[in-house]
């Protein structure tokens, strides 16, 4: 590609030098004016569907290599008859533009029998398709940017929760350890899957497994951390005193150790082994299922605000109370707001799986003649990876908190 904007820019200039100055409207500049007419055809039509073929394999080879043979050999025949000419203009002298003349009727005709023994029936020619290609060469090309703008968010954001949950005793809880392995899948996510994505539609002879299983592997953890958090969050709102006796840090550490093992079996099917292949299908079905899930969670979060809410503005009334009441009543307010914010996270949440989900499960085939919607509905999911950073620091008053205290911690260090 870069070739051929150097071949059009170049070329390009030439002709339009040549054709603007009329001391070179002659014989010898007009053969060179055709030599960087071919040459610039070859950056024009030759190049980009070679570029085209080499990423997508999907290119007409026929036309392609007919067009590029005739540019070729005009070309080639062009600078032939440039070094004639200069012979000529050495050894005739006088003569020279007499004998140019001839020579150049001569070599216009054999061009124009070169053209029309080439093969360039319009059986070869197929427009549409080309023009497809180029759509969907520039589609790859704008995923590919797309997910390494991703990539570096994700790595960003996550890095950040984690060494401020790591260096905040406070945020050592069971809450946060699921945060924590969220903001490590999420990591991983931007640090190996969204590169092996990139590297993957680029190059049309890299392999798919790694890519599969680490896709599957981790998209399911991250989305399986937020189901449990989701849980978590409702859990903390139902039991009240309660909560901090069952939810405990080994209990946490165990629902962790069984999540990331699950995701694991889940990604041996893409191992590409034939017996594994009836298992495709159970990727996105479990999705579906804890789309579900953090549907219900985040429903009955928002029906017990609700209700506790109703409470506190009954009891709001006895003046006795009203310093109590108060602080319940600004409790109820922050719970409301949380649950607000979860019905946010929730629907960003269905925007980057449930296309996906719905595709993959609707179609088996992802790998069909057009991937262009294949590809954006996985760039969707590995959004979530970028956005899940943004979310929990934006909802979360502590680790805002701690967030706002590092940063100054370390900003004082450096400029101290």
């Amino acid at each position: 590609m870069i070739l051929s904007a150097t071949a059009l820019f170049g070329n390009a200039v030439i002709l339009v030098t040549i054709w603007k100055t009329s001391s070179l409207h002659s014989a010898s500049y007009m053969l060179l004016s055709s030599l960087a007419a071919s040459d610039l055809a070859v950056g024009l039509v030759v190049q980009p569907p070679f570029a085209i073929f080499l990423l997508l394999r999907t290119t007409n080879r026929g036309f392609h290599r007919n067009v590029a043979f005739f540019l070729t050999l005009v070309s080639l025949m062009n600078i032939t008859a440039i070094a004639v000419d200069r012979l000529l203009a050495l050894q005739l002298h006088l003569r020279y533009k007499a004998i140019v003349t001839t020579f150049r009727r001569t070599y216009s005709f054999s061009v124009i029998r070169s053209i029309s023994d080439m093969n360039l029936s319009g059986e070869d020619f197929n427009f549409k398709f080309y023009i497809q290609a180029v759509h969907e060469l520039n589609h790859t090309v704008a995923i590919c940017v797309i997910n390494v703008l991703l990539s570096a968010t994700a790595l960003f954001g996550n890095a950040v929760i984690l060494i401020t949950i790591w260096k905040t005793s406070s945020l050592h809880s069971a809450s946060y350890m699921l945060l924590s392995s969220l903001a490590v899948s999420d990591l991983f996510v931007g640090l190996v899957v969204q590169p092996l994505f990139a590297l993957f539609l680029l190059f049309n002879n890299f392999d798919p497994v790694p890519l599969h299983i680490s896709a599957v592997f981790l998209t399911l953890v991250s989305l399986m951390n937020v189901t449990a958090i989701a849980i978590d969050r409702f859990l903390a709102l139902r039991l009240h005193l309660r909560y901090n006796a069952l939810v405990t840090t080994s209990r946490v550490k165990l629902i962790l150790i069984c999540i990331w093992l699950f995701s694991a079996v889940v990604s041996i099917p893409y191992l590409g082994l034939k017996y594994f292949r009836p298992l495709l299908l159970l990727q996105p079905a479990i999705f579906l299922c804890l789309l579900v899930g953090n549907f219900i969670a985040y429903s009955k979060i928002y029906f017990i605000v609700r209700r506790h809410q109703s409470q506190i503005q009954l009891q709001r009334h006895p003046h006795q109370r009203q310093q109590e009441n108060n602080g319940n009543f600004f409790s109820v307010v922050r719970l409301k707001k949380s649950a607000a914010n979860s019905f946010l996270v929730y629907t960003l949440l269905l925007f980057c799986y449930f296309p996906y989900t719905v595709y993959v499960g609707l179609r088996r085939d992802t790998h069909g003649n057009s991937p262009t919607t294949f590809n954006t509905m996985v760039t969707l999911v590995f959004l979530n990876s970028s956005l899940n950073p943004i979310l929990y620091c934006w909802r979360d008053r502590q680790i805002r908190t701690a967030l706002k205290q590092l940063y100054f911690k370390v900003n004082s260090s450096i400029f101290s």
